[in-house]
Order: C-alpha cells, then sequence, then structure tokens
C-alpha cells in the first residue's frame, strides 16, 4: 500500500508539471482545427499525463468532435482517469453518459487493492458527482453512505453534493439539509464548515441565520468565525450590535479585532459605537492592532445613510445623534444641545411642510455653529463641541445637505484669516467678529503673533479671538476678546 501511494504522489505531481507545459499551448481562445485534431490524437498516448491534460483541455474547451474517440477509449483508461473520461462525456453531451457511468460504478467494487483511487465506495460518490450533472439522482445514497462512514471526516465530494440533493431529490431534501446543519454547527474542519453555511444561506437563508450566529461566536477556525460574522450582518440580524461589540472584546486573533473594530465603525457607525471601540481600545494589548484601531478612529467619518432613507428620517436620525453626543458630553452644555435639537427640528418642520429652501437654510445654520464652537477652543461660554461631536453632527448634517438646495449664509465674522491678522494703523472696525484660525508659527503678517490690533485702531464687536494677540498704543477695543497670549 505504501508503495502505492508513493506512485500516486509521483504521478500527481507529474501531471501538475504536464498541465504547465500541455496546457499552455491551449489557452481561453478557441481552438483551432489542427489544436482539436492533436488534443484528440493525444487521448492515445501511452503518457497518462498528456491523457490526462488532453481530456482536461478537450472538455474545458466542449470539443465536442472529441466525444466518439472518449467513449471508444473510456475502458482502457486507469480507474483513476475513467471519472474524468465520464466527466467529458456528461459536459460535451453524450447520450452513453448514464449507462457508462453506472457501469463505472457497478466496476468499483473490482478495482485491485493498492492502485491509485482504489475505494470503491468513494469512487461511486465520484461518479454519482457525474451523474448529478446529467439530472439522474439514482445513485444519491452513496453520499449519506460515505458521509456516515468517514465521520467525523467529511468527503469533500459527497459534501459538495448535498446542495443538489437539497434542492432535486424531494425525499432526501431534509437529510442533506440536515447534514449540512451539522457539518456547519460542528466544524470537523474548516473549509467544509464556512461551505456548508454557505449553501446553507443560499438555500434556507433566514433558517441558517442561528447556525450563522453559532459559528460566528464558537467556531474554532478564526477566518470562520469572520466570514460567518459578515453573513450574521448580510442577515440584518437584529441583535448584530451586541453580536460586534462581544466579538471584538472575545475574539483571540488580533487582526479580527481589527477588523472587527473596523466593521463596528463603517457599518453601524453612530455614536454609541465610535465610544464604544474606543473604550475597548484601552485593553487592547498588542502594540500593532491597538495603533490600526486608533488609525481607524482617527480617520473615521459617519457612514453615508442609505439613499432610501427620506429627508425626515435623516432628520430624526439628526435630532438621535445630537442626544447622543450630549450623553456622551461631546457637546458640553444642555441648553445649547437643546438649542441645536430645536434648530434641527425647525428644518423638519419646514421640509415636511415643502420649503426646501428654508429647511436647508435652518440645516446649514446648525452646520455653521457646529463648525464655530468646534473650532472655538478660545472663548470661555459653555458652547463647546469635541471633535467627535463635530464629526457626527457636522457629516450629518452636510448628508442632509446635499440633497437639499444650495444655500449661502452671511458669515458672522466681519473680518477672518486663517493664519494670521494686521488691522493697520487707524483703523475702525464698527461691526461682526474678528478672528484669526490658527495657532500657527512664522511667519506672520506683523509683529510675530496671529493678530495685531494697529496703533490708534478702534474695534466695536462682539468678539475678537486669536491664539496670541499684540494690542498696540492708542488701540480701542469694545469687545470679547478672547486669547492664549495677550500683549
Amino acid at each position: 500500500m505504501k508503495t502505492a501511494i508513493t506512485t500516486a504522489i509521483v504521478l500527481l505531481v507529474s501531471f501538475d508539471l504536464h498541465s504547465q507545459i500541455v496546457e499552455r499551448g491551449f489557452d481561453e481562445r478557441e481552438l483551432t482545427p489542427s489544436q482539436k485534431d492533436e488534443l484528440i490524437n493525444s487521448l492515445d498516448s501511452l503518457d497518462v499525463g498528456v491523457r490526462l491534460n488532453a481530456i482536461k483541455v478537450l472538455t474545458r474547451h466542449r470539443v465536442v468532435e472529441a466525444l466518439p474517440r472518449i467513449e471508444q477509449l473510456f475502458w482502457k483508461q486507469e480507474p483513476f482517469l475513467r471519472f474524468l473520461f465520464a466527466d467529458a462525456m456528461a459536459e460535451l453531451g453524450s447520450s452513453n453518459t448514464a449507462n457508462t457511468t453506472h457501469a463505472l460504478i457497478d466496476s468499483a467494487d473490482r478495482i485491485p487493492p493498492g492502485m491509485f483511487f482504489d475505494d470503491p465506495l468513494e469512487n461511486k460518490v465520484h461518479a454519482t458527482k457525474v451523474l448529478f450533472k446529467i439530472g439522474d439522482y439514482s445513485t444519491a445514497h452513496y453520499v449519506f453512505e460515505i458521509l456516515q462512514r468517514d465521520s467525523p471526516k467529511v468527503n469533500v465530494v459527497a459534501r459538495s453534493l448535498l446542495k443538489d440533493i437539497a434542492m432535486e431529490v424531494d425525499s432526501l431534501s431534509e437529510k442533506a439539509k440536515n447534514i449540512l446543519l451539522q457539518i456547519a454547527k460542528n466544524g470537523y474542519d474548516q473549509d467544509s464548515q464556512i461551505l456548508s453555511l454557505a449553501e446553507l444561506v443560499e438555500l434556507f437563508d433566514a433558517e441558517a441565520r442561528d447556525i450563522a450566529v453559532h459559528v460566528a461566536q464558537s467556531s474554532v477556525y478564526p477566518v470562520n468565525r469572520f466570514l460567518a460574522l459578515a453573513i450574521v450582518l448580510r442577515f440584518g440580524y437584529e441583535d448584530a450590535r451586541n453580536l460586534l461589540y462581544s466579538r471584538l472584546v472575545e475574539e483571540p486573533e488580533r487582526a479580527y479585532r481589527v477588523n472587527i473594530a473596523d466593521t463596528i465603525l463603517t457599518r453601524l457607525g453612530d455614536p454609541r459605537d465610535f465610544a464604544y471601540v474606543r473604550q475597548t481600545l484601552q485593553a487592547e494589548s498588542h502594540a500593532t492592532s491597538k495603533f490600526l484601531i486608533e488609525e481607524s478612529l482617527r480617520v473615521f467619518v459617519p457612514p453615508k445613510p442609505s439613499s432610501s432613507l427620506s429627508l425626515i428620517a435623516l432628520l430624526d436620525s439628526l435630532v438621535s445623534t445630537i442626544q447622543q453626543v450630549r450623553s456622551l458630553n461631546w457637546v458640553s452644555d444642555l441648553t445649547f444641545a437643546l438649542e441645536l435639537e430645536l434648530s434641527i427640528q425647525d428644518a423638519r418642520t419646514s421640509i415636511a411642510a415643502g420649503d426646501s429652501i428654508d429647511g436647508a437654510t435652518l440645516v446649514k445654520r446648525f452646520q455653521l455653529v457646529v463648525d464655530e464652537e468646534y473650532g472655538d477652543s478660545l472663548d470661555n461660554d459653555n458652547r463647546l463641541v469635541t471633535l467627535e461631536g463635530w464629526k457626527f453632527l457636522y457629516y450629518q448634517a452636510q448628508y442632509i445637505l446635499d440633497r437639499l438646495p444650495a444655500v449661502s449664509l452671511v458669515f458672522p465674522y466681519t473680518v477672518f484669516a486663517t493664519h494670521s491678522l494686521w488691522l493697520e494703523q487707524n483703523s475702525t472696525v464698527y461691526s461682526g467678529d474678528i478672528g484669526v484660525n490658527e495657532a500657527g508659527s512664522p511667519p506672520f503678517l506683523n509683529s510675530d503673533v496671529e493678530l495685531t490690533i494697529g496703533i490708534g485702531t478702534t474695534v466695536s464687536s462682539k468678539s475678537v479671538k486669536a491664539h496670541r494677540i499684540k494690542v498696540k498704543d492708542g488701540a480701542m477695543i469694545s469687545a470679547h476678546v478672547y486669547y492664549n497670549e495677550l500683549e
């Protein structure tokens, strides 16, 4: 038996080499008549590797002209090669496929022990696969026999035929389904588990959901846990959030923890999800995984809502988001949060009444206020929006604005600069805010600070804001002044 196995391995290596050599000249383009003749003549070769690759190419290119020679040479082939010849007959539409393949099954018990493909039952299953291709399910019982005989090991070919049985053989459908469920649940090997689960999903859809959840939580194979999780999400599983949360904490494979964290952010992506991922990051022990999750949090942008959602639904969602970010202290003042919520409720009323321009104006004003208070780290009021709060409120407002008429608002600043600003000597500002956005670095317009108020300048504004401010001789400022450094 050892000699036979060694010989089989040598033959397989030889076949692979022949595949690279013989098939190199027969790519996926249509074969010429001379190439077809060459391949058909190769079926008479004394080299088993040449015959194997010739039958493969003839089958793939559906060379029906080869059928007479394939049928004539069928019983002259080595036992294992007969299965490829039978498969070729099925693919090429031979009317003799059924009789020949049943005869092949009848001969399976007469293959001498020690030869390559010497397992009679396994050979009958391979022949059954050929019969299934022509709609003959009369030998389906061999599939169950080999699965029972080899359990808990799963025969690859037999397992692949369970789906066909479940679909085509009413009397055996439930039995095939139950075996697929058993393989998917128990996970005898990695491939059979996930393939069985995928087929159950295809055949029985929602009935497979609970098995998918089980595999996601309990499979011993990390990749199957992750793939099953993707299947569960596709179902729209009502408890998907809690499942993802628990998998993020319990998943032992660090790479999948990163993937799960990213899935929570991109597929769910509301404030509680962001907060949960950041919270669990504290317990992440692997430096690379921690860095990657931190990076996902850093670049996070709330996912775009489905185009099927109405504007009213989006506005209601934004109200819910305001409440969530307030509960997380990402908007620091309750009165301010209520003002934000009221402004979106007003926008909702306008849009519901058909006034999209007014609705867009209100949403745009909401967005500008959020943006201003997020960037306004220099004032001393209680209206504070953190980076996290800004991301959720600003982008969700933008997704709504993208579906409304474009509007423009008067900017609240009379004079505004991104990097530096210099009000020159004897200037006068009668109203409006003055501000410099950045805490920058040289060069500046004047005095090496972001904002310079020139000699004799008069400012009558609500507020003056900059990181560093220099007020020169004789200048008069009637406004709230917000700064980190003042000269």
